[in-house]
């Protein structure tokens, strides 16, 4: 596990979000999955900080997690076995959907995404 500041503060937020019960949301919200859970740990492992600077992680009422940065416009959303990801620029917005989860294929557009 890296131990830089950026990596570390996004560990922590995980580690809360996975405490997430049923109706978190006060509404009907599903806890988050494990397995997503899982899938962001192994990618933050594998992260240098550089690559997390400026991002957030924000839970989904759908059990899947949420990537967003403020600064690039860009964002990914991590489910189980997959994920997606945009960013919008000159107000149009590309990016793809279903990309079947592995770190190293996670990693690729995330540090893209970065710049």
């Amino acid at each position: 596990m890296k131990s830089g500041a950026e990596v570390y503060r996004l560990m922590e937020k995980l580690r809360g979000i996975l405490n997430l019960k049923t109706g978190w949301d006060g509404y009907q919200a599903l806890p988050i999955n494990h397995h997503v859970v899982d899938n962001l740990y192994a990618a933050l492992e594998a992260c240098e900080d550089e690559d997390m600077l400026g991002w957030q992680i924000y839970p989904e009422i759908n059990g899947t997690l949420s990537l967003q940065n403020d600064d690039l416009k860009p964002g990914l959303h991590l489910g189980t076995e997959a994920f997606s990801y945009f960013v919008i620029h000159d107000d149009k917005v590309s990016g793809a959907d279903y990309v079947l989860f592995s770190v190293p294929v996670f990693l690729t557009p995330l540090r893209n995404l970065n710049g």
